[in-house]
């Protein structure tokens, strides 16, 4: 069985004045009180979690678990949340669902998104 996190990576260490934080990209708030709301709350990310692979001893889909992925389909292409979704889509053990957003989906569609999970059940 792997670990999740291999040693490797937990020893790797930053030189000083490296930057090993990533600025929040810019996102599509649908109203302006939500903008003003999240952006001045908004933080950087360590590098690490857009570079180090996530580890599983199983692929996802031999868990015994159900697979939904909800995909935003106003976020730009080419980006790795558009390569999971496609793999979701073309997948019988996966099901599929679209909202018309930004990645900011429970922001933007609150509605939205709580009748999928509610339809999901």
């Amino acid at each position: 069985m792997s670990r999740m996190w291999s040693a490797p990576s937990c020893r790797r260490t930053c030189t000083i004045g490296a930057q090993w934080l990533v600025p929040p990209p810019d996102r599509n708030h649908d109203g302006q009180a939500e903008a003003a709301f999240s952006i001045v709350r908004r933080t950087p990310h360590p590098l690490g979690c857009f570079t180090e692979p996530v580890r599983l001893p199983h692929a996802l889909e031999d868990y015994p678990f159900r697979r939904t992925y909800v995909k935003a389909t106003d976020e730009s292409q080419p980006s790795p949340f558009w390569t999971a979704a496609r793999h979701a889509q073309a997948s019988p053990d996966w099901e599929y669902r679209e909202i018309a957003t930004s990645h900011l989906v429970p922001v933007n569609r609150p509605a939205e998104l709580a009748d999928l999970l509610l339809q999901l059940g």
